[in-house]
């Protein structure tokens, strides 16, 4: 029957909210998630060197207290509880048992990576420990890991001495896998140079940039994006076409990840790509989902010489 395999209009878009988190909150929290996503807005500014004192400082204050959350299960959510409570009564070392303690038992590694950058943010923001907090920093992997890595850029830059996050950036940019991740590490070095008034050292990371890059490497950044993008609506549509609406359901959500990864690392020329080809193709799968629901013939108005159906113009 039409429809029964297709995602729900309604779900799908959710999914594809172009301005959604890459990733659900905890179910099973109780703080506001437009207040978490909020000050996660704000962090990813100060990242970038957009925030002002007084955002820094509420920053500083917000994040000392709560932890970022993902989907957990029950248990790993009344950890996470426990731990932002201990927090907020001044107990760092019993909320870092407590996180330690999630580490040790989860089988998600999207908790894994989230922990490592609580339990970093803890030993950066309340116990002031440098070398523990990049120590948890570096373990983060997956879609987190840009943001792993410009927190503790930031981290390092609050010391007032860019030598240590330039040659912390430097390393990452020699790690750097893709195009687009090297390209946005040298922008941030640059930045970083330029906030510090270095201007010999921001003009040559500039340099460098347009030495290494041309307009046929952002083109070809931005055409991996379409196909990746294309590529996944492809895998929709045959899940769709299998009866698997639950797997289906997946790749939206996978999507919405990677452009948050894109957006996070800063990789805005990929990221704009992304999201467009997401939206087009999200156009294109509702109108061949809406065709097949009403189904052969319908919705395409009298043809020449057949009387008009009841209701129909």
């Amino acid at each position: 029957m039409h429809g029964r395999t297709f995602l729900p209009l309604v779900a799908l878009a959710a999914a594809l909210c172009l301005g959604a988190f890459a990733q659900e909150g905890d179910p099973w929290a109780a703080e506001p998630a437009f207040l978490l996503h909020r000050m996660e807005g704000m962090a990813d500014a100060e990242a970038q060197g957009q925030a002002g004192p007084v955002e820094r400082d509420e920053l500083r204050m917000f994040w000392g207290t709560h932890l970022r959350r993902c989907p957990m299960d029950a248990v790993e959510s009344a950890r996470y509880s426990i731990a932002e409570l201990q927090l907020q009564q001044g107990k760092a070392k019993d909320a870092l048992a407590e996180l330690d303690g999630v580490l040790a038992l989860t089988d998600s590694d999207d908790v894994r990576n989230l922990t490592h950058l609580n339990l970093a943010e803890i030993y950066r923001l309340r116990l002031n420990d440098t070398a523990k907090a990049q120590e948890h920093y570096r373990q983060v992997g997956g879609p987190l890991r840009p943001k792993a890595q410009r927190c503790m850029v930031a981290m390092l830059e609050e010391k007032r001495e860019p030598d240590e996050p330039a040659r912390l950036l430097e390393q990452q940019i020699a790690e750097a896998k893709e195009k687009g991740e090297k390209l946005a590490l040298l922008h941030r070095l640059a930045g970083l140079y330029k906030r510090s008034e270095r201007a010999e050292q921001a003009l040559a990371a500039y340099q460098r940039i347009t030495r290494e890059f041309t307009t046929t490497d952002l083109k070809q950044m931005r055409e991996d994006a379409v196909r990746d993008v294309e590529a996944a609506f492809g895998r929709l549509k045959a899940l769709q076409q299998q009866g698997k609406p639950d797997e289906a359901q997946a790749v939206p959500q996978q999507l919405q990840a990677r452009a948050q990864e894109l957006r996070v690392a800063g990789r805005w020329d990929e990221a704009k790509t992304f999201m467009q080809a997401m939206q087009k193709g999200f156009q294109q799968f509702r109108q061949v989902q809406e065709q097949q629901q009403r189904g052969p013939g319908e919705g395409r108005g009298p043809q020449p010489g057949e009387a008009p159906k009841r209701g129909q113009f």
